[in-house]
């Protein structure tokens, strides 16, 4: 019945919108039978996918359901251009990935041209912003080992280590002190309520002075 639902809505005289929300829909259904017969509709997926304005794609439905299977599929299928388009509150695939720690999407969105320095939403925050604000240290890593930018600063001059510190995820805020160019650089970067003390590679002990933890970044970007 769902099936012939979507198909139908692929078939009306609104061709291209009905087109985008059935695949977006048989994307969240997980509804590869579905997914299959649409993405046959070749003319129907080259013009939703060329578009630059901000709007929802099936990627991003598969990137925010954990589904590295039906992001290769769609990928694959010639919706190449998705991987970078914003959603309506300016997130992108790679950024909603992160943010639930799906490494393996992530790497995989990036390796086919995700930007990784892209800032999302309201709060202009990166795909390394989010995956350490929710303590996923593996995406931490492959968004790091892709040049993600340490010290990009969201609106309220937070780094990634802030963040990561805030919420208490020791583990992504060593990885994040281990990749800046010099344990003088991590100390000036942190920020945080409370005195922290984090591992560096080599196995100096970081103590943060409650001075050092309430000094903002100056500069944004």
């Amino acid at each position: 019945m769902l099936r012939a639902q979507l198909l139908s809505l692929a078939t009306s005289p609104e061709r291209v919108g009905w087109f985008s929300d059935a695949l977006q829909q048989a994307v969240e259904y997980c509804d590869d039978e579905t997914i299959g017969e649409l993405l046959n509709y070749n003319d129907l997926k080259e013009r939703i996918d060329s578009s630059n304005e901000l709007r929802w794609t099936a990627i991003h439905r598969a990137a925010d359901h954990g589904s590295l299977q039906v992001v290769t599929r769609l990928w694959e299928a010639g919706l190449t251009h998705s991987v970078n388009v914003s959603s309506p509150d300016h997130r992108s695939p790679l950024f909603m990935a992160s943010s639930h720690g799906f490494a393996g999407i992530a790497e995989f969105l990036i390796t086919k041209g995700a930007r990784v320095a892209d800032v999302n939403g309201s709060s202009e925050r990166t795909a390394l912003h989010i995956a350490s604000h929710h303590g996923h240290w593996r995406t931490s890593r492959i968004l790091l080992d892709r040049q993600a930018n340490l010290t990009a600063t969201d609106t309220e001059g937070n780094f990634s280590l802030h963040l990561a510190i805030r919420q208490r995820h020791i583990r992504v805020a060593e990885l994040l002190v281990e990749n800046f160019s010099d344990l003088l650089a991590a100390s000036h970067a942190s920020d945080h309520n409370t005195a922290a003390m984090l591992r560096s590679e080599r196995g100096t002990i970081i103590n943060f002075s409650d001075e050092d933890l309430l000094s903002p970044p100056l500069n944004k970007r």
